[in-house]
């Protein structure tokens, strides 16, 4: 095993078109100030940044069609060493429309290819066999239509027969599915909205989060749960921690959640203290909100922002 090689799945990856556009409202007719199209998903953002900071990367998941024929290329230029199960239905195309005046995102993602149980199969033997290269495993994003609800258990499982680490990032559905197995990873890192979900309320605030996170540290897993430019949360065995990130010059947030959580598993990977890492995330997570595009930051710029991160041990009340 390769000790900084990071796996990455994405079971549901898209091809992205993100489009600029001041003052965007319903209705208009508009031309957009700057157009992005790239191979897209949570765990390819979070490869793609790991790999910036130097790690070794792989990225898995469904691929199917032209359009999934169109991401893997994309992918294979950016260095990402695509290792996709085919899939017979066409890979989905996601598009963002980003306002830089109004700081508001509008998506339209199609729901992805419907997945066989064979191909379901197919690609757990695959996860397996890569899985015996890397020493660091991520799951993220929602699942393409056709998987159980509690695929990503079976995914943790496939992981843990090679002795690897692995986190899930996922929203609140799969995150219950996946726990009510009894499977946990080493790490769950859902973002605000995505723990709400999975609580049943709003979780608005550091203090909201520590119920659950409490909870999952008694089974042995650790959280980093990011609330955008709030900062993040980390509950691990040694304490809790509060990241603050630095004020920026905002572009676009999209897939700033999925940097923060390649720069974590990156530090981690290099063995780096736990507060650190997360000084890396928020760095990482903050130059992605400066940059359009989702996890296209460069290396300098996340060290840099990574160093002015604000830390403090959470106290509580």
């Amino acid at each position: 095993m390769a000790s900084n090689l990071i796996l990455t799945v994405t079971l549901n990856p898209a091809l992205d078109k993100t489009y600029q556009v001041s003052r965007f409202a319903p209705g208009g007719v508009y031309h957009t100030e700057q157009q992005h199209t790239g191979a897209g998903g949570k765990g390819i953002n979070v490869a793609r940044v790991a790999k910036t900071l130097g790690a070794e990367v792989i990225t898995t998941g469904f691929l199917g069609g032209q359009t999934g024929d169109y991401a893997r290329h994309l992918l294979a230029q950016e260095g990402l060493n695509p290792d996709f199960e085919p899939c017979q239905q066409e890979t989905r195309l996601c598009t963002a429309i980003v306002d830089p005046v109004s700081h508001t995102e509008t998506k339209v993602n199609e729901p992805g290819p419907k997945i066989a149980p064979e191909e379901a199969a197919r690609f757990l033997d695959r996860l397996r066999k890569l899985a015996r290269q890397a020493n660091f495993v991520t799951l993220s994003g929602r699942m393409p239509p056709g998987l159980p609800p509690d695929f990503y258990a079976d995914c943790i499982e496939a992981v843990r027969e090679s002795g690897a680490w692995v986190g899930l990032d996922t929203h609140g559905e799969r995150i219950a599915a996946t726990l009510q197995r009894g499977v946990f990873p080493d790490l769950l890192k859902p973002n605000a909205e995505e723990l709400s979900e999975y609580a049943g309320h709003p979780i608005l605030m550091f203090s909201d989060a520590l119920p659950f996170t409490r909870a999952w540290r008694q089974a042995g897993c650790d959280s980093l749960i990011t609330f955008g430019a709030q900062g993040a949360l980390l509950h691990i065995a040694a304490g809790i921690w509060i990241g603050a990130p630095p004020v920026v010059q905002y572009k676009s947030a999209v897939g700033s959640g999925d940097a923060a959580f390649g720069a974590y598993v990156w530090a981690l990977s290099q063995k780096m203290p736990f507060q650190e890492s997360l000084q890396w995330a928020m760095g990482a997570g903050a130059a992605n909100a400066e940059t359009f595009g989702a996890a296209l930051c460069d290396q300098s710029h996340i060290e840099s922002l990574a160093q002015e991160v604000q830390m403090q041990a959470f106290q509580e009340a």
